[in-house]
């Protein structure tokens, strides 16, 4: 049986990093649940009644899936645009593109 000093230890900071990590992933994934649990209130506001309601659902589901798939793309394009320009940058451009999305979904008439 190997010692413990044949362990690789993390430090408190590595510890702080992975909850963080954690904790963060967790959010997003809770975004996503919250998401697909309301799917159908989202789906019956966007798009027109008059649709058969599976039409409706699967639209509802498109809208979860390319928000799904955008996360990753964004991910890679603001990483590569972060390694260039630096983090500060990237952060600052992340927040105004948030508060953008949000502002003109609080200004939507439903």
């Amino acid at each position: 049986m190997p010692s413990r000093s044949q362990y690789a230890l993390m430090s408190a900071k590595d510890k702080n990093i992975v909850l963080l990590v954690c904790f963060s992933s967790a959010v997003a994934f809770f975004d996503f649940l919250i998401y697909l649990y309301i799917a159908d209130v989202v789906a019956a506001t966007f798009f027109p009644v008059s649709v058969n309601p599976t039409i409706t659902k699967i639209q509802g589901l498109g809208l979860f899936a390319i928000g799904y798939l955008a996360r990753p793309l964004g991910g890679l394009v603001f990483g590569r645009y972060g390694d260039i320009m630096g983090r500060k940058p990237v952060l600052l451009i992340s927040m105004l593109v948030t508060v953008i999305s949000l502002s003109a979904m609080a200004m939507l008439p439903t």
